[in-house]
């Protein structure tokens, strides 16, 4: 150390001598003060001849430096730290001896990273950055932070050089340092919540489809104060401060100043008043789309913030993207979220775009309706065409029938769901086969089969074996109709309600039907020929079937005793003025001694 310091002297005497200096002059020099010597040394350079005196006379001290009270109090702030205190006092001075304003506020930013840096590395020198690039690592550590979304730190706000923050999400600057800053991100939202104690942190859903903008006013510290919720149509919905309170007069006369100046930008925006010129400005052309989107289709896709643009009017509405230029970059990555976020997004799709199989595929897995918007001619169609068919098969109506293989489509969609068969095309290839298909897994598809199909009489009765109620949908004017109708109430006997008592062979057709459902009773007109035998086969099927026989014919009572003899309950509609009807208590009690409850005086 000495030996340096000794150095150091000589290297003052021989410089001195070298510009002319007397000996007296230079022993002068060396004896002073170390912060003095170079001030002497340039009164030297400028006057070689210059005595002791005339150095005494002209040499002015550096003033002192005294710190202003402003910065006295952030300065304290970091008592506990003196490394950093002493880093944001070099800063401070620097700023104040170049005249460049110091938005003080970022060291309180800058200092969550250096505390986190210090308490990994006890060897930590913050004195090896400057401000510029202390910020920097500041915004990258918080970005790390923010983006493990656990709800704990804000994503940070961009700023320049000097601390001053330049992020579009801050939406208003107060003249006292306050701000409005948009939260369009779920872990901002759950760092709100947690900091106001309120549960804004559940708004991500509501925020990412567009139905809510939230905002955050807080003061020149960063701190939040009051949570703003507007809707859709940008009317506030409600205002929250800490633990839903209602705010103080001078945060709600900040809140309406704001506000104010909200709407008018809003009403600017979307005005005559615009001009579309100005979008070629990045932050013009990012805060115009964000209150109207439709501007989009005016800003230049070379913009170094287009991305961020494009986003913002895809979140508030996806049918932006017809108006996003298909020659930018990212527009393949901005599709693909757009028709993530709502799969009909993709009818602005270009089919041109790389990996626009991967973004149709995506569609219709999330929705498969939109494979309406699905161009017939990308390669592969038939497999997307396919996965939509298979999550819903009514997705057939969306497949052009000029598609090749659409009968194999179609096939597979009444394979999925029969009543697929409503959207098939009749005049299809092999549509016949495609019908009998889906009558064969649900009868009721019939009703979507035109009675001039090819092998209708056949596909008809396929489907009332598979469903007789599916009658109701056959054609009366069918070939083979009464065939059809016997082999559905052989297997149903309601089906009779679909069947006109006109139809050639009624009366045989009809006692099939109570035989298998003595209930079908009810459906046989008493006017058909030999009703008596009909009823009097219902009531044997089931005994309850009394109660749709016909009191009028005149062998009531005969069937009435055939009635309680299958089933005592059948008591509870037979009339006691019927002929016999002691006697048909007594075999109806014999049944069943329940149905003594059913005997009427």
């Amino acid at each position: 150390m000495w030996y340096r310091y000794s150095q150091n002297i000589q290297a003052i005497r021989n410089r001195l001598t070298n510009l002319g200096a007397s000996q007296e002059v230079i022993d002068y020099i060396v004896n002073l003060p170390t912060e003095d010597i170079s001030g002497h040394i340039g009164l030297v350079q400028k006057n070689p001849s210059i005595t002791v005196d005339e150095l005494k006379s002209q040499y002015k001290p550096k003033r002192h430096f005294e710190m202003p009270e402003e910065y006295k109090n952030i300065l304290q702030k970091y008592n506990e730290y003196p490394a950093y205190k002493n880093w944001v006092e070099t800063q401070i001075r620097k700023s104040l001896h170049s005249r460049t304003p110091i938005n003080t506020e970022v060291f309180d930013f800058i200092f969550d990273w250096y505390r986190s840096m210090s308490e990994e590395n006890k060897k930590f020198d913050i004195t090896s950055y400057d401000l510029k690039r202390a910020i920097q690592l500041s915004e990258e550590w918080h970005k790390v932070i923010a983006g493990k979304g656990e709800g704990k730190i804000y994503t940070p706000l961009e700023r320049d050089e000097y601390g001053n923050i330049t992020d579009p999400r801050v939406v208003y600057k107060f003249d006292d340092g306050w701000y409005v800053v948009e939260l369009d991100n779920k872990n901002d939202l759950m760092v709100e919540g947690n900091k106001m104690n309120h549960c804004v942190g559940s708004y991500w859903d509501e925020v990412q489809s567009g139905n809510s903008k939230i905002f955050s006013l807080r003061d020149p510290n960063g701190k939040p104060h009051v949570t703003i919720e507007l809707d859709k149509g940008n009317k506030i919905r409600q205002i929250s401060g800490n633990s839903n309170s209602e705010p103080s007069p001078e945060l709600q006369q900040k809140i309406d100043e704001w506000y104010k100046n909200y709407k008018a930008k809003k009403q600017y925006y979307k005005s005559d008043k615009f001009d579309i010129n100005s979008l070629k400005n990045p932050h013009t052309a990012l805060e115009a789309v964000k209150f109207n989107p439709e501007l989009i289709k005016y800003v230049d896709y070379r913009l170094p913030n287009y991305l961020q643009i494009a986003q913002l009017a895809l979140r508030d509405d996806w049918a932006m993207l017809e108006y996003i230029d298909p020659r930018f970059a990212n527009y393949t990555a901005i599709a693909a979220e757009a028709v993530k976020q709502n799969p009909f997004a993709l009818k602005y799709v270009s089919s041109k775009t790389p990996n626009y199989f991967e973004i149709a595929k995506n569609a219709v897995e999330d929705y498969c309706c939109a494979l309406k918007y699905v161009d017939p001619e990308t390669p592969g169609y038939i497999q997307i065409a396919l996965l939509a068919i298979r999550h819903n098969a009514h997705a057939i109506g969306y497949v052009d029938p000029e598609t090749r293989d659409y009968p194999d489509l179609a096939l597979e969609a009444v394979k999925t769901n029969p009543l697929a068969l409503y959207d098939v095309k009749p005049n299809t290839r092999n549509y016949e086969n495609i019908a009998l298909e889906a009558v064969k897994q649900n009868g009721w598809a019939l009703k979507y089969v035109n009675p001039t199909t090819y092998n209708y009489p056949y596909i008809a009765l396929e489907a009332v074996k598979q469903d007789p109620l599916a009658l109701g949908y056959v054609a009366t004017t069918t070939p083979n109709y009464t065939d059809i109708v016997l082999e559905a109430v052989k297997r149903n006997g309601l089906a009779l309600t679909y069947v006109n008592s006109n139809t050639p062979n009624y009366t045989d057709i009809a006692v099939e039907a109570v035989r298998q459902n003595g209930f079908a009773l009810k459906y046989v007109d008493p006017e058909t020929q030999n009703y008596s035998d009909i009823a009097l086969e219902a009531v044997r099927q089931n005994g309850l079937a009394i109660k749709y026989v016909d009191t009028a014919i005149h062998n009531y009572s005969d069937i009435a005793l055939e009635a309680v003899k299958q089933d005592g309950f059948a008591l509870e509609y037979i009339d006691p003025k019927t002929p016999n009807y002691s006697h048909i208590i007594q075999e109806a009690v014999k049944q069943d001694p329940r149905s003594s409850k059913y005997i009427k005086q």
